[in-house]
């Protein structure tokens, strides 16, 4: 066989690209040939003497040499110079460089490569993930996430008298406003009914009237949003006798960079300067 051309000659990174391959003396049987683009496959739907159709897959952006081999054959003759497709996928433009930690801020990212099947999209902003709503080969829309950060505290803490289970740990936590907190406790030798409940300060053993409180429960598991600045401290009610106490420290919200990037079928996409520029500087306030 000997393999001429490839139309298209440029697709998106992320694969699917339908590739009619142009040349001479192909098999007519589409299991007799095997075909691919960078080095991976190309799945062939059907094949003439003349022609063959393949579906491209997913490539890094750049050059990827087109290959054919027949069965039982070898690898087709290539007209004078190698054939070659061009993979793109990159981010030329991002609508928005502010948004909120809280989430629901709509991004546009303009660029090509992208490809219309939106599953096969993924966009980060730095670790959070930013929902795709909407997909064409030059745009992606997504909404974020909120950025903020769970934390666990548990009754897995060593008291020295009473032995494991009745200290918080870890006792003191530092956080951001809009973090979440769960506590999570299980029984011990001493199995009884615990809580999580906020009191005034760190000597206080009764609850302040307004803080977090949980229900009491041998075993139980509890969540609290901080929405505000301060110390808080708590307890587990009835354990006045043990130090069974902890405080959580909310601190302000700042605000922070962070990296978009994108993946099409797991291939990243490249960032171009302008773009670059904004995707470093996308902060959190």
């Amino acid at each position: 066989p000997r393999l001429t051309a490839v139309s298209p000659t440029v697709g998106g990174g992320g694969g699917g690209a339908v590739l009619t391959l142009t040349g001479q003396r192909f098999p007519t049987t589409a299991s007799e040939v095997f075909v691919t683009v960078g080095g991976s496959v190309c799945a062939v739907t059907s094949s003439t003497t003349t022609n063959i159709v393949c579906t491209a897959p997913p490539h890094s952006p750049g050059l990827a040499q087109v290959e054919i081999s027949e069965a039982g054959v070898g690898r087709a003759v290539v007209n004078h110079t190698a054939v070659y497709f061009t993979y793109t996928l990159e981010v030329s433009n991002i609508s928005h460089v502010f948004g909120s930690y809280f989430g629901g801020q709509r991004i546009r990212l303009t660029g090509q490569g992208f490809g219309v099947e939106q599953s096969a999209v993924s966009v980060k902003i730095g670790a959070s993930v930013c929902n795709v709503q909407r997909v064409v080969n030059t745009e992606v829309e997504c909404v974020t996430s909120p950025t903020s950060t769970k934390h666990t505290v548990t009754n897995n803490g060593v008291h020295p008298e009473y032995g494991w289970g009745y200290v918080w740990s870890p006792r003191n936590l530092t956080i951001r406003v809009g973090d979440t907190v769960e506590w999570s406790w299980t029984g011990s030798r001493f199995a009884t009914l615990r809580s999580v409940v906020q009191v005034a300060n760190e000597t206080s053993n009764v609850y302040d009237g307004k803080g977090l409180r949980s229900v009491k429960a041998t075993e139980g598991r509890f969540q609290h949003a901080f929405a505000k600045t301060g110390i808080f401290h708590y307890i587990s009610e009835g354990y006045g006798h043990i130090d069974f106490r902890g405080a959580v420290t909310v601190l302000p919200l700042i605000s922070q960079h962070h990296v978009v990037s994108v993946l099409v079928n797991g291939i990243s996409a490249e960032v171009t300067a302008s773009a670059l520029n904004a995707a470093s500087g996308l902060r959190s306030a």
